[in-house]
């Protein structure tokens, strides 16, 4: 469930626990109310440049609030400074944690006024989305065969569409854990068996986990992990309050 902070928190407050040992943490936070007449500023601190290209003003928004939570979680974790952190992106764009070296991931999503950041000890993806009407038909060309079927049997047009929303989010948190972006098709897999939905996929040489979040109304949300999670909650961070926190 979310819970709204006003003050920070110690992160060891948002841990999902693995019965396995290992951790993930997860935060949120609504850009509703992000600062604009810090943009500027932001931008310059973080050297988010992708940021300042952004046309529309609250795309600049999420990906400034993306960095912060990132650079928040990261550097509370490790115990280092936010100034300490430098980051690169692999082959296929997906970010990760050049300075200081760790084994620690993590990943960003976001949608409508919502951003989510997960960082893990392990390999780590998660995926976001806001639900709308949707043709489900788009689903026979980009999801699995068993995928279609099992939204297309459902009874009501909004069980259709919480369906298509649940496996897209469950796809785009596994291909964003395994970091090769769309060079994984989305009909190369299939996150359905025998009419339901799977909680362990076995792909490669590795085993990966999904988790689906308890989300805001018209929100669907799926972290997927190389090992299972037990226990899942999602902690609500101030924006403006994580910003004054950055610039001070």
């Amino acid at each position: 469930m979310f819970r709204r902070i006003l003050r920070r928190l110690p992160m060891n407050n948002i841990y999902l626990s693995s019965a396995a040992g290992a951790v993930v943490k997860v935060n949120a936070v609504n850009i509703t109310a992000f600062p604009a007449h810090q943009v500027e500023a932001l931008i310059r601190r973080t050297g988010n440049e992708k940021a300042a290209r952004f046309v529309f003003e609250e795309d600049r928004f999420r990906s400034l609030a993306g960095e912060l939570l990132a650079r928040t979680m990261i550097a509370e974790t490790l115990g280092v400074s936010q100034a300490d952190l430098v980051f690169t992106r692999n082959r296929y764009g997906k970010p990760f944690l050049l300075q200081p070296t760790s084994t620690l991931e993590f990943n960003i999503s976001h949608a409508g006024t919502w951003v989510v950041a997960a960082v893990s000890t392990q390999a780590i993806g998660i995926d976001v989305e806001r639900t709308a009407p949707i043709d489900p038909e788009l689903a026979r060309r980009f999801f699995s065969g068993e995928e279609y079927q099992l939204i297309r049997n459902q009874p009501s047009e909004e069980q259709t569409i919480a369906k298509f929303y649940e496996i897209w989010t469950y796809k785009e948190s596994y291909i964003k854990a395994v970091g090769k972006g769309l060079s994984i098709p989305l009909d190369s897999f299939t996150t359905v068996v025998n009419g339901e939905l799977i909680q362990q996929l076995s792909a490669g040489e590795r085993d990966w986990y999904f988790t689906p979040l308890c989300w805001d109304n018209g929100y669907y949300a799926t972290v997927c992990s190389t090992l299972p999670i037990c226990g899942c909650t999602v902690e609500t961070l101030d924006i403006e309050v994580l910003v004054e926190t950055f610039l001070s």
